[in-house]
Formats: structure tokens, sequence, C-alpha cells
């Protein structure tokens, strides 16, 4: 478990938020979080936030839709082999154009899952960050930090926390962005000129 950067009472707020939105989870189990502040810090000469950035937006890369690439490709291969294996009162021509459909259909879809969605995007300024169609204040958000749920043992995609000022928790996937760390720095970043203004 890891709290690295959060009060003890911004903790307790995003763990109570995390055990009601996994009710099923043992209670031993804890999520890993840690601020943007302290992901950032951790990789501080990787990346350089321009000194002048006035604002920031990351788009889906796409890659997302790579992690189902093997798998599509197991099941095309698989319905093959069972329609060359086992449908013997096919003919030959009817099984190669059935796999062929079966291929251009796998591609059609693959390539459509790979293909960035223009609407997931985060955009940051010195006012405010937007998530997909969410908006907020930096005035409004009380801490922000990055969150792998129990749920995943840890080890699944990264999660962007927002705890607002109102007591309740924002979270969104960071997996479309492939970017986490310099998420990060920009909202560190713009956070920090928010409060010198």
């Amino acid at each position: 478990m890891s709290t690295e950067g959060l009060s003890e009472q911004h903790y307790k707020a995003i763990l109570a938020d995390e055990r009601r939105l996994f009710v099923t989870l043992p209670l031993f189990s804890k999520p890993k979080i840690e601020t943007t502040a302290c992901k950032a810090a951790k990789f501080r000469s990787d990346i350089i936030v321009p000194e002048g950035a006035t604002n920031k937006t990351f788009s889906d890369d796409g890659a997302f839709g790579t992690v189902f690439l093997p798998l599509g490709i197991l099941v095309m291969a698989f319905m093959i082999w069972m329609i060359f294996s086992n449908g013997e009162t096919l003919q030959l021509w009817v099984k190669i154009v059935i796999s062929l459909v079966l291929c251009v259909v796998a591609i059609g879809g693959g390539t459509q899952m790979m293909k960035p969605d223009p609407s997931l995007q985060i955009q940051m300024d010195t006012r405010s960050i937007r998530i997909e169609r969410y908006s907020f204040s930096w005035d409004d958000i009380q801490a922000t930090f990055i969150i792998r749920s129990a749920g995943r043992n840890g080890h699944g995609p990264e999660m962007l926390g927002l705890l607002l000022k109102n007591g309740h928790v924002r979270r969104f996937e960071l997996i479309h962005y492939g970017a986490t760390v310099e998420i990060c720095k920009y909202i560190e970043h713009f956070k920090g000129q928010r409060r010198q203004s």
C-alpha cells in the first residue's frame, strides 16, 4: 500500500470512496495511492514542462485497442481452425469464403478499436482541468492523486483521482492517454500557477 504525499484525512476520504465502489473487496485490501506531486517528482529529469506553458491537451493515443489485438487474433485463428477441422460437410471453397469474411471483419474491427477516440481528452490550463466531458476549476479541487484500485491488485490501469472540496472523489482512467507522469507534471504546473495568481 502506498499513500505517498497524502494527508491522513485525504487518504481516508479516498479509501472510503474506493470501498463504496468495490464492496466485494476483502477488508484488508487497500488501493495504492500517491499524490500527483509525488508521482511527478519521481521522474524529475525525464519530462520537463516548458516554463511559459499556459495550456496542455492529452488525447487518446489509440493504444488501448492493441491490448485486445492478440486475443482477437487467437479467436479468429481458432474459428478458422474449427471451420477447416470440423466442417466435413462444407466444400473447400465455402470454408475459404467464410475464413476470408472472418478475416475482413476482424481486420475492420481491430482497425476501429485502435483508432483514437477524439472525445477522450484531458485539457488543462491555469484555471481548470477538463477530463472528457467534465470540467473542474483548480479552486474546487482539494487534492489530485493517482490510484491503482485494490480490485485490480495494484497492477491495473492507473486512474487520476480528484478529491473535490465538497468531499466527492472523481476518478478517471488514464489507460487511453499513456502518459501518467507527464499528466502529473502538468497538473502540478497548472496548480502552482493558479496558487500564484
